[in-house]
């Protein structure tokens, strides 16, 4: 799911193409991983969902780290032509924004006009602003727990070996600390969603998921950890869940 190219980004439909969507997924290849259980949801759903993402790009209005390697040119014309289907688009309703914020986090941006410095947590705040003058729903999922190693090496290492497998990683970071400057932005149409006690327990992330890897590399979800999020990112898009036959209203 994550770009293969440094000078390509993702701008497309999933669920269901020939419907007009309402939602806009927008951000780095944090945001690409929860594609795979936001395209089964819309697909249940009837529903289409366009994504604007690239890997290393933080979803902003603009900017790119001054330390990237990533192709500079490219992820501002991502982050264009998010802003460009924001305003043009009135069948988007909502924003749903996910990260490696830390990546980010107080850094300094080289700026799309002028080539100026500025801190990424005022151009965040900036950006959100921006969406609920819009009178956009805006979701921004902090950041994920991340293993800090290649997981999926690590284990066949370690299988290679004979060395007892890791099974779970110890997550000791508090909940958006790579988001402090959007706390105190209130508004009922902003809503933060922090996932990490879904994916870990008492503060234990388990790597597997009924024989499947979570993970698959020191701080992507595979499909098997995104399709754990489910339910909570259907929520935040869509609110409940549709009845199945013979549910109670």
């Amino acid at each position: 799911m994550t770009t293969t190219e440094r000078d390509q980004y993702y701008n497309c439909v999933v669920g269901m193409s020939e419907e007009s969507a309402t939602t806009l997924v927008w951000g780095d290849s944090h945001a690409q991983t929860l594609i795979w259980a936001i395209n089964s949801i819309a697909e249940r759903r009837g529903a289409a969902v366009r994504h604007v993402t690239k890997g290393g790009c933080p979803p902003i209005f603009y900017g790119v780290s001054a330390s990237t390697k990533i192709d500079r040119r490219a992820c501002i014309e991502m982050q264009k032509s998010a802003k460009e289907i924001v305003d043009s688009d009135p069948t988007i309703k909502t924003v749903f924004m996910a990260a490696r914020w830390s990546l980010y986090h107080s850094a300094d941006l080289v700026l799309a006009e002028g080539q100026a410095n500025n801190a990424f947590d005022k151009t965040l705040v900036s950006t959100i602003r921006q969406l609920l003058a819009l009178g956009l729903n805006v979701v921004v999922v902090d950041s994920l727990p991340e293993p800090g190693f290649d997981v999926a090496n690590t284990l066949a290492r370690q299988a290679l070996i004979g060395q007892q497998s890791i099974d779970s990683f110890a997550d000791g970071v508090l909940p958006f600390q790579s988001l402090k400057a959007l706390v105190d932005v209130e508004d009922p149409h902003l809503q933060l969603m922090h996932l990490n006690s879904v994916l870990c327990s008492e503060g234990a992330c388990p790597l597997w998921e009924q024989g499947e890897l979570r993970y698959f590399d020191r701080d992507h979800l595979a499909k098997a950890g995104a399709q754990i999020l489910t339910g909570h990112i259907e929520r935040a898009l869509f609110g409940n869940p549709p009845m199945k036959s013979g549910d109670q209203k």
